[in-house]
């Protein structure tokens, strides 16, 4: 007896690397406005870092932090919190 074997494809968005260096310009604008310093992490839907900023002040950790993240946001195909579509991105 042999079993069948199924594969499937399934399409996943992701981002540039234009579209990474685009939000990492965009939103240390935003954290200024709400006075807190910020570090932005984005990785493409494999989870692969893509683009890293840390503004001046941001926590000891926050460095960590913002790259476990968004591995894991990748990871479990969602997005952090509201942040993409407040500063204007919508998944491709």
């Amino acid at each position: 007896m042999s079993a069948a074997i199924v594969t499937t494809t399934v399409s996943a968005p992701s981002i540039s690397r234009e579209g990474a260096s685009r939000l990492i310009g965009v939103a240390p604008e935003a954290a200024v406005g709400q006075d807190v310093s910020l570090a932005i992490a984005v990785t493409d839907a494999a989870g692969h870092l893509l683009a890293f900023e840390a503004m001046d002040g941001a926590p000891f950790l926050g460095h960590t932090v913002a790259v476990d993240k968004a591995g894991t946001a990748a990871a479990h195909r969602t997005v952090v919190g509201a942040a993409l579509t407040q500063l204007g991105f919508t998944a491709a």
